[in-house]
């Protein structure tokens, strides 16, 4: 789906894993947490690109910025990806990218309740929760 590889940020040994897989030169933070964008800064190689893309609800973030200048890392930010949704909405319609892998689990509405609590926690696998509607006859 694009990605070499995906860490557990919560794994309390994912620094050291991210170390010994490979140079990690691209990075894109999604979550817009403290803690993920520190792991971003510090996962990235020496002279890599981390994109920033998550959004915190805190004006300003606790970010290690002399550990990214030290690394000279390029550190990009991206808000509600501008200019992009064109070309993503091509690339999905031409197939080249395919998203119907990213729904894992799908429900109707009267099983909502059991929809977020997936969504939610993540567990059996989910990644996107869908809940299908579908018009009565």
């Amino acid at each position: 789906m694009g990605a070499d590889v995906v860490f557990k940020a919560d794994d309390p040994e994912v620094v050291q894993k991210i170390i010994n897989f490979s140079d990690i030169t691209h990075t894109f933070e999604c979550s817009g947490a403290d803690a993920a964008l520190v792991l971003a800064i510090r996962a990235t190689s020496q002279g890599g690109k981390l994109v920033s893309i998550g959004r915190s609800a805190k004006p300003l973030q606790n970010v290690p910025l002399f550990e990214a200048a030290d690394k000279e890392i390029q550190i990009i930010g991206s808000f509600r990806y501008c200019g992009a949704y064109k070309q993503a909405l091509e690339l999905v319609a031409s197939g080249q990218v395919k998203v119907a892998p990213l729904v894992t689990h799908r429900y109707t509405v009267s099983q909502c309740q059991e929809a977020f609590e997936r969504a939610e926690s993540g567990s059996d696998g989910a990644i996107k929760v869908a809940i299908v509607v579908h018009k009565e006859k």
